[in-house]
């Protein structure tokens, strides 16, 4: 479903071929039917497909941008990072780990720490504004 609804946020900026909107229509998008849709839609579009750490980064950016903008609620968005980016960063072992690690603990304690979500909501906004700035997007 992630593939479906980048894809439909990328017509909505704009963005159009034949095979975005293909991408964009998939219900049961999985990995293996995404990829190469994706791979497919931006060579139409004469967009390089982007290394693994540069995509982990791109879509924690993603979705570090709605929590700010608070399209995302705070736990939505941590969680979104925690599932994608955040788990292919420790399964590469590489340095985004490092970067996105805190949304996983931050997600990790509000579902075990009912009382103090509002205090954790607040720390993964803060955790969000800081990944923009450190990443040149703020």
């Amino acid at each position: 479903m992630g593939g479906a609804l980048t894809a439909c946020s990328a017509l909505e900026e704009g963005y159009d071929s034949e095979t975005l909107r293909q991408l964009a229509g998939e219900i049961d998008a999985t990995g293996s039917t995404c990829e190469p849709l994706l791979r497919r839609a931006l060579e139409e579009l004469s967009i390089p497909f982007p290394d693994r750490r540069e995509a982990q980064m791109t879509v924690a950016l993603y979705h570090a941008r709605r929590i700010v903008d608070g399209a995302a609620s705070p736990y939505q968005g941590a969680q979104a990072i925690w599932w994608g980016a955040a788990n292919d960063a420790k399964a590469d072992n590489g340095p985004n780990w490092d970067k996105l690690s805190q949304f996983v603990y931050l997600a990790s304690e509000s579902d075990n720490d009912p009382s103090n979500r509002d205090a954790y909501a607040n720390d993964i906004i803060d955790a969000a504004r800081e990944l923009l700035r450190t990443s040149g997007e703020a």
